[in-house]
């Protein structure tokens, strides 16, 4: 399924930081928007669900809360600014005071929205709901933080968070 991902207000970065140009995205909410819509049912959040496991859980290993994941390729930006949208169309309002990204690492430039495929997921008879607490513990395992530390940031609400690279 092909869909045109539509033009929106994008938080835009507000400084002069000019490291990771694409931005860092807030590990919580991706947790969030993953555990959300791989339970809502339709095969399309699944999809995205999927695609999100796939380049921004999986590489990462466990995620805390505070941990900013971030987005090194450009092509990402469509498909998380979508995954996003989809989720507030779930949750509802109250879901946009939950931020996609970390604050003060939005993406430097807004990119024009393009159309994006997510990849078709052949004989999906067996859709796994994803848990937040997978992000933390599988089969009884703790998950090992995978990645590069980048560093520390501390937000404009005084957080202090952890930035990983995969």
């Amino acid at each position: 399924m092909t869909i045109h991902v539509p033009q929106h207000d994008t938080a835009k970065r507000q400084n002069e930081q000019k490291k990771w140009p694409n931005g860092v995205l807030w590990g919580r909410r991706i947790i969030d928007i993953i555990e959300c819509l791989s339970t809502t049912g339709e095969i399309y959040d699944y999809e995205v669900a999927l695609w999100l496991r796939t380049h921004y859980v999986e590489p990462f290993g466990r995620i805390d809360g505070l941990d900013g994941l971030v987005v090194t390729e450009k092509e990402h930006l469509d498909p998380l600014l979508l995954a996003y949208e989809r989720f507030i169309n779930i949750e509802g309002k109250l879901a946009l005071a939950q931020r996609l990204w970390v604050p003060g690492l939005e993406p430097i430039q807004q990119t024009p929205h393009q159309c994006f495929k997510f990849p078709e997921l052949p004989g999906l008879s067996e859709r796994k709901k994803w848990r937040a607490g997978e992000a933390f513990v599988k089969n009884g395992l703790t998950v090992q933080q995978r990645g590069t530390c980048e560093g520390g940031w501390r937000d404009e609400r005084n957080w202090k968070r952890m930035i990983w690279s995969a």
